[in-house]
């Protein structure tokens, strides 16, 4: 029995970093969402999927054939907190760029192979010899505490940082780039929860490391949770690749050579919303960019500017925000049920309901009878 959990833990685990490294090598080839924060992911799957092809590595006696593999592996946890933190960073600020001053993120990464800078230069017939005769230590020792116990500092107060910058972060983008970034942010959260969880059982593995006698199970499940990490993001990337990948177009390229400066983008934007909010030209079902331009004494190439860059959206999906949220307010009150859905959207300046019906999906996620369902659940609890 025990020879069929051991083949059993072995498929897990080597599956899980077969699954690790195609997964790097599909982000270092990606081209889609943001590529930077696609390589920081890469190397954030590597680091655990090395440790769990160390395992794979070791108890099939492969070690032998990659003696320098085994000890780099260890030394790549080092790094792991500060590129989770640049991950999450730039996944959600995509401006983020990556400076000199940022390699002191580094620091306990290179403490560690410096002081372990003899193992390095052994010939891989020495550490074989290593391994082989490698006898678990027990007890506390100051040796022991050292750099496993920095390691778990540092982990904990990257994970705090990372923590702050996911849950304080608000979505500013609207309409269709508002719900891509809505997934983005619950798929950031679900990652992160995934981490906690390996963290907090990693400073309990620690613990139990250093007082009881060694048993192979506590590492084991610490493997798994790396191993369903893994999974995690494979089945991501499968099944919803906008939550990994998505893209916010921001119409940068296209207007590089414009002299507008962000103080007029700015002013044209607050003039714009002004006149919305005021005169709700929106309802009107055949408004024009014209005739907005028009109004505000601006071209209508200056107003496309400033929607692209301001708002990362064309004309029409700007108005449509606006008449969806006049929708909502509609189908929210007890007078829906007084109309039909086509009077709604020519209310609301739609010209006709399937084109109604398929902006309400696109900024809502919801069709509008699913939105009038959802308000009558909520109204009755």
């Amino acid at each position: 029995m025990s020879d069929l959990q051991i083949d059993i833990w072995n498929f897990i685990f080597g599956a899980a970093a077969i699954q690790g490294f195609l997964l790097i090598a599909i982000l270092l080839f990606q081209q889609r969402g943001n590529v930077f924060s696609n390589k920081l992911l890469s190397l954030l799957i590597l680091i655990p999927t090395s440790v769990l092809a160390d395992w794979f590595l070791t108890n099939l006696d492969f070690y032998k054939i990659f003696p320098h593999y085994l000890f780099i592996s260890y030394g790549l946890w080092y790094l792991w907190a500060p590129v989770l933190y640049f991950y999450i960073k730039s996944s959600l600020y995509e401006s983020v760029n990556f400076k000199i001053k940022d390699l002191l993120h580094a620091l306990l990464f290179v403490a560690y192979f410096s002081i372990n800078a003899d193992y390095i230069f052994l010939s891989g017939s020495e550490k074989i010899s290593v391994i082989d005769n490698f006898i678990p230590e027990r007890g506390i020792t100051f040796e022991s505490l050292l750099m496993p116990g920095l390691l778990r500092i540092q982990t904990i107060i990257y994970i705090i940082f990372t923590g702050r910058l996911i849950f304080k972060y608000k979505i500013e983008e609207t309409n269709g780039s508002k719900s891509k970034r809505i997934n983005q942010l619950h798929w950031l959260k679900f990652f992160f929860v995934l981490v906690c969880a390996l963290q907090i059982y990693d400073i309990y593995f620690f613990i139990m490391a250093h007082t009881v006698p060694y048993d192979s199970s506590l590492k084991k499940i610490r493997l798994l949770i790396t191993a369903v990490i893994n999974y995690s993001i494979a089945f991501t990337a499968i099944k919803y690749p906008e939550y990994l990948f998505p893209h916010f177009k921001n119409g940068g390229e296209k207007y590089k050579s414009s002299k507008l400066s962000d103080q007029d983008l700015e002013k044209i934007k607050s003039s714009l919303q002004k006149l919305m909010t005021e005169e709700k030209l929106y309802l009107n079902t055949e408004l024009k960019l014209q005739d907005i331009a028009e109004k505000l004494s601006v071209s209508q190439h200056n107003i496309s500017q400033t929607l692209s860059l301001k708002f990362g959206l064309n004309y029409y999906d700007y108005l449509n925000e606006f008449r969806i949220n006049e929708a909502k307010k509609i189908l929210s009150s007890g007078d829906a049920e007084k109309f039909t859905l086509l009077h709604i959207a020519h209310e609301c300046g739609f010209n006709s309901k399937s084109s109604f019906n398929r902006a309400f999906k696109k900024i809502t996620g919801l069709t509008p009878s699913e939105f009038i369902i959802s308000q009558n659940v909520v109204s009755n609890n």
